[in-house]
């Protein structure tokens, strides 16, 4: 039997962590779309597994 765990992360909380990370990847010449076709990716690929 699977346990599964919901959180709930703040919208403060997810903008701190933006402009911590999400920033630093844009300074290294990361754009916006790529980061979020890396994370549909990792989505994808999470589901296919059974794991949502």
């Amino acid at each position: 039997m699977s346990t599964q765990i919901i959180i709930r992360i703040s919208p403060a909380y997810i903008e701190d962590l933006w402009d911590r990370t999400g920033n630093k990847l844009k300074e290294k010449g990361v754009n916006e779309e790529t980061i979020k076709e890396t994370i549909r990716e990792y989505r994808k690929e999470q589901n296919e597994g059974g794991i949502i």
